[in-house]
């Protein structure tokens, strides 16, 4: 199911086409997220230069959370695991 829909972020307009209910769901909470946090940029930081440093300020707060997330769900903590419990039950198992 294609649907077109409108998204709204700050006071623009972006034309969208998802797949399902859940993709459009998807899309409008991200976009709640995203206006909730420029207003409260906007709130911490009413005198800045240019409208544009509010997106830019939100998108690299977005970002900083997506790199930590992304370096946190990193396997490398659990291969070391592995590789013991492998060592262990091939002990076990030479026994």
């Amino acid at each position: 199911m294609k649907q077109n829909i409108r998204i709204r972020i700050d006071d623009v307009q972006l034309p969208m086409v998802v797949n399902s209910t859940d993709e459009e769901k998807r899309y409008r909470d991200a976009a709640a997220y995203i206006n909730e946090r420029i207003l409260a940029v906007k709130q911490k930081y009413p005198k800045v230069p240019n409208e544009k440093y509010y997106t830019a300020i939100v998108m690299l707060e977005i970002a900083s959370k997506g790199v930590e997330v992304s370096n946190s769900s990193s396997i490398e903590p659990y291969k070391k695991s592995i590789e013991e419990l492998r060592e262990e039950i091939a002990a076990a198992l030479a026994d």
